[in-house]
């Protein structure tokens, strides 16, 4: 797998400047012009995604631990999730930039879902026969490719 780099992905983040991406960038808050930009937020998450780390918490802990330097206007954990709550429409508009280039580069017109959080449908000893969702509760475990994790 590549090594994905800070730097690789803030300029992938920068060089996206279709429309429905910059709209969705536009700040909800009164100040337009915040010490940590949006930018660097998507960056930071896509950067945590792609070293593994599971949560939003482990990855706030990782950055913050070792690139403080690098991002010394790092918001508190509580604004960094709040914002990247909002962020949510560019990450989708992100996304649908990236897959349309992606088509266009290699022609592989597939389409792919995925989906980066399981849904609990039952706990502990209710777990095989939810009432929620039954078809997927009394269905076999999956075997889940080991070599594909979110």
């Amino acid at each position: 797998m590549k090594e994905f780099t800070l730097t690789a992905i803030y300029e992938a983040v920068c060089q996206c400047h279709d429309s429905s991406f910059e709209e969705k960038l536009q700040c909800l808050s009164s100040n337009n012009c915040p010490k940590f930009s949006d930018k660097e937020l998507i960056t930071i998450y896509f950067w945590g995604k792609a070293q593994q780390l599971p949560t939003r918490k482990a990855i706030y802990r990782l950055v913050k631990q070792t690139m403080l330097d690098t991002f010394p206007d790092l918001p508190s954990y509580q604004a960094f999730c709040r914002r990247l709550n909002w962020l949510a429409p560019a990450f989708q508009a992100l996304t649908e930039i990236w897959q349309e280039h992606l088509v266009a580069k290699t022609g592989d017109s597939h389409a792919y879902v995925v989906d980066s959080c399981p849904i609990i449908l039952a706990r502990g000893r209710r777990s095989g026969h939810g009432k929620v969702a039954r078809e997927l509760c009394s269905a076999p475990p999956i075997a889940w490719d080991t070599t594909c994790r979110s």
